[in-house]
């Protein structure tokens, strides 16, 4: 430990006291400023400036206020790893909080400093430690109050908020660049895709009506056929425990992700239903899921002869032999086909159901075979090198996730020194973060992290 620094329980830094509150029948957008303990898990971040949550102005007599640079803790969560989630609120309006969470007033220590330090590993590990409780765990205010904490002198925790507000700004904006070259280049994949599937690779040919609602115009040697003229048969999954620890993978509609089908590898039955294994080339559909996300459709690639089987909410499409599984899932996963999908499904509180004969029933536009395969392979290609690029974005992003908690975790346990630094830097507003020499030491940093051998140049 730093010298100058010291060690001691949170409950001697201020006081913590429960909060309550109502329900989200409460909510109001124009009401008040309100933190729920799922905020905690929404926002993760040390601080909140805006609330997510607002509540009617008559409901407020039954939560409990709170001030500026309180900190809120999560006292329930599904895992280990999330209990105590915490976040400081820099709300300037009137705001209050809900049940199932705790508020700590600050007394001798830096609200913005402990917000930072609340997510550093010895924190982390010492909140998963006092957490109790298997499906839904738990933490009290009590156990919250034995954290054990590391506390440098006042000066020193105000210039490494100063110091994380610029470095926590900066690699953000990263991340959000990154974030937005993924949604652009998902748009180039989708707009590719719909193309390819609905007007073909030459767009010199005659057009005619397809007479189908979602579609338009087609080339004009296509032909139109319901989806069930494509598939030997639809099978619904399998209702069985999938939550045993037997060899047999069971897809769940978590594992649909970009038209694809991934294997986790993790078990769950002993055996396989009779007649639901799953064989590569099948589709996965997904009948049953939120309106927006209904519909979606997984192509099963896996090679490897495992044995895998399928969740009872998901039906198993196996093409006829004369439609290749890639061309179908390239048009059932096509936006406007899968717009038009969703559209005939029932909604019933929230959840949207998609049955096979009513899906079976939709039609899609038919290429003759040749051109069908030219185009799977069209769009596999584009789609293959989109797909690189947004996995490549996607796991610098996880890089800088993991550098942006080591840093903290360094700089909140004093292994780095940031008060030079920080001395030398503008106050943090709002709006502007200075371009100054810590924008270049972090581009430096950053680079380091994304491109640790220096192969990009």
């Amino acid at each position: 430990m730093p010298s100058g620094w010291t060690s001691t329980r949170l409950g001697n830094l201020g006081s913590l006291r429960k909060g309550r509150g109502g329900s989200r029948q409460d909510d109001d957008a124009t009401g008040a400023a309100c933190i729920r303990y799922g905020d905690l898990y929404k926002v993760d971040r040390p601080s909140m400036k805006n609330p997510v949550t607002r509540i009617s102005t008559s409901s407020v007599e039954g939560y409990t206020q709170i001030s500026r640079g309180d900190v809120l803790f999560a006292l329930s969560g599904e895992s280990q790893a999330d209990i105590g989630k915490s976040s400081v609120s820099l709300i300037e309006e009137p705001t209050y909080c809900g049940g199932d969470t705790a508020v700590f007033s600050a007394i001798a220590i830096s609200a913005e400093f402990l917000g930072h330090a609340l997510t550093a590993p010895y924190l982390l590990k010492q909140k998963r430690q006092l957490g109790r409780g298997d499906i839904i765990v738990h933490i009290s205010t009590g156990s919250l109050k034995q954290l054990t904490v590391l506390v440098p002198p006042a000066e020193e925790q105000a210039a490494i908020v100063k110091y994380l507000g610029h470095a926590h700004a900066r690699i953000d904006r990263a991340i959000a660049a990154k974030r937005k070259m993924i949604a652009l280049l998902e748009e180039q994949k989708q707009a590719i895709i719909h193309q390819a599937v609905t007007r073909g690779l030459d767009s010199s040919v005659p057009l005619k009506d397809s007479g189908i609602p979602w579609l338009g115009d087609i080339p004009v040697h296509w032909d139109e056929l319901p989806l069930s003229r494509c598939f030997t048969g639809m099978v619904y999954g399998t209702s069985e425990n999938a939550k045993g620890e037997g060899p047999i993978t069971v897809i769940g509609m978590g594992d649909i992700q970009g038209g694809e089908v991934s294997v986790s590898g993790n078990g769950g039955l002993d055996r396989v239903p009779a007649g639901l294994e799953l064989q590569a080339g099948d589709l996965l559909f997904n009948r049953t899921n939120s309106p927006n996300l209904v519909g979606k459709v997984g192509l099963y690639r896996d090679g490897s002869n495992q044995c895998v089987t399928f969740a009872s909410y998901l039906v198993r499409l196996r093409p006829e032999p004369q439609f290749a599984s890639s061309w179908l899932a390239a048009v059932l996963n096509s936006p406007d086909f899968l717009r038009f999908a969703r559209g005939q499904a029932l909604v019933s509180l929230h959840q949207a159901n998609l049955n096979p004969r009513r899906y079976g029933r939709l039609k899609i536009p038919v290429p003759p075979p040749g051109e069908r395969d030219a185009i799977a392979a069209a769009v596999g290609a584009s789609v293959l090198k989109d797909d690189r690029a947004i996995a490549n974005a996607r796991r610098e992003i996880e890089l800088l996730q993991e550098f942006r908690t080591r840093l903290t975790s360094d700089v909140v346990t004093g292994q780095v020194d940031v008060r030079e630094i920080a001395a030398s830097l503008p106050d943090l507003t709002d709006d502007v973060i200075a371009d100054t020499d810590i924008d270049a030491e972090l581009d430096d940093m950053l680079d380091s992290e994304l491109d640790p051998e220096g192969t990009n140049g």
